[in-house]
């Protein structure tokens, strides 16, 4: 077999060095015959090698195009070979206008949230591929030109915000104006939350049923407290965006009974920083905590009352009991909302100057990174799982229904874990029920993913992106 590995850095075939890398030995002419024998099958071999682990088809004639030579859709990913690599320049390019486009973002995210910590990325060039190979293939899409890419890709660019984690004195400072069905709660009803927050396993049976009915309600208080800094911004700048656009006055905001607090720092404060936000999702899982209140929320349907504007609000009310009664009375928006594994997030898709679509996220917790890394990844069977996955990927894809739900919850439960650390509680680490195989468990999936980075860090030492073509000869 012969493999002629190109090497370019960037792309552009203008900076293609080729090198002929043989399995056996050749004579000079030999490797210059084989050499013209595939430049005119050029277009449909090669690959760019993206990562140590992974490559994507791509077509170097067109390079340098701006979009792509044709519409690609189901079928011509099916039929024809260059379809996959026009895919591949498409996905390079979305790439390179993001990582372009990140800086200026960050500075925008970071004047909006001052105080907060702020963390952007522009999507890596397999995910842009396999989001759009996905859409193509399941969901009918088709893509003439990046504008249709970056309407799939709808987080080429993306950021995050953190709320401060609450600590205990920000718990206990939430908790003596708390108030449930509303009243006020005694100062035994107090003790004995912070004492279930605490992990404290010396609560008599009557303590702990007094605990765990306050405990839900009193969690979704001190996170709307904890998120108000975060939701406070996020409104201001949706109505400044809104008076800038003519589409509602500081008159029509009042009147739909919008904060007043809000409109007065609205009416005083120039330096608002407008954000034209076109959907809004409030995930959390069938128990969560989600960052964002129902009270919050209604604060934005307000919003829209007074602008006319009618972004979807992907959300589900709090006090809907689905772990008892289950989903099938939900509406679809509010099924959306609820993730299975637990993910717990408020997720905006912003609309920037341009037109062009991002997105912003907002919350945090450890548990967060190893369910996407291992859980999401692997379920979703992307082209970037890496090797070091690959036992665990077989062995949740194999679980049959019932433990497959058990692991489900269990998922559930190290989010909320996270979520209750966050608010001023006491972090514990679950074990993984038992039947449930230990690969699976939270502590396994940290030991992968610290793995997978180190590995892949190692790898990228001295790594150069390159174009490869392999032949069989």
């Amino acid at each position: 077999m012969y493999k002629l590995a190109i090497k370019a850095i960037p792309f552009g075939l203008d900076y293609l060095a080729a090198t002929i890398k043989c399995s056996k030995g050749v004579m000079k002419n030999n490797v210059l015959n084989f050499a013209k024998s595939v430049e005119a099958d050029l277009t449909k071999s090669v690959r760019l090698r993206v990562s140590p682990d992974i490559t994507i088809p791509v077509n170097p004639a067109t390079s340098a195009a701006k979009k792509p030579s044709f519409a690609i859709d189901a079928k011509s990913l099916a039929q024809n070979p260059l379809a996959e690599g026009e895919l591949g320049n498409m996905a390079i390019r979305i790439n390179k206008q993001a990582a372009k486009d990140e800086p200026a973002f960050r500075m925008y995210l970071e004047e909006m949230f001052p105080g907060l910590t702020i963390e952007t990325r522009a999507k890596g060039i397999s995910s842009n591929y396999s989001k759009l190979k996905k859409a193509i293939n399941k969901k009918g899409k088709v893509v003439s030109s990046d504008e249709d890419g970056l309407k799939i890709i709808t987080d080429f660019i993306a950021g995050r915000v953190y709320p401060k984690d609450f600590t205990r004195k920000d718990l206990i400072r939430v908790l003596q104006d708390v108030e449930i069905n509303g009243k006020p709660l005694s100062r035994r009803e107090k003790r004995f939350v912070l004492r279930a927050l605490n992990g404290d396993r010396s609560l008599s049976p009557s303590q702990k049923k007094v605990a765990d009915k306050l405990l839900r309600p009193v969690l979704l208080k001190v996170a709307e407290k904890q998120s108000e800094p975060v939701f406070n911004t996020v409104m201001l700048g949706m109505m400044k965006d809104a008076l800038n656009r003519n589409i509602t006055t500081i008159d029509k905001l009042a009147m739909e009974g919008v904060n007043l607090k809000l409109l007065a720092q609205l009416e005083s404060n120039p330096a608002i920083k407008p954000i034209k936000v076109i959907r809004f999702c409030n995930y959390r899982g069938p128990d969560g905590i989600p960052v964002f209140s129902d009270a919050q929320i209604r604060e934005i349907e307000k919003m829209q009352l007074a602008t006319g504007e009618k972004f979807s609000i992907t959300t589900c009310a709090s006090d809907k009991d689905i772990l008892k009664y289950g989903m099938a009375n939900l509406t679809n928006e509010e099924a959306s909302a609820i993730k299975n594994y637990g993910y717990t997030r408020a997720q905006m898709k912003i609309e920037l100057p341009d037109g062009r679509i991002t997105e912003l996220q907002v919350g945090k917790g450890d548990f967060y990174r190893l369910e996407h890394d291992a859980i999401y990844n692997c379920m979703q069977e992307k082209n970037t799982i890496n090797d070091i996955f690959k036992p665990y990927q077989a062995r949740l894809l194999s679980l049959d229904e019932r433990n497959a739900l058990r692991y489900q919850r269990y998922s559930q439960n190290c989010h909320n874990d996270d979520r209750i650390s966050q608010l001023g509680g006491k972090m514990k680490v679950r074990n993984i029920p038992k039947g449930l195989p230990k690969s699976l468990s939270r502590k396994n999936m940290e030991i992968l993913c610290d793995s997978d980075d180190a590995i892949q860090k190692a790898k990228l030492e001295g790594f150069k992106p390159h174009y490869e073509i392999s032949f069989v000869a």
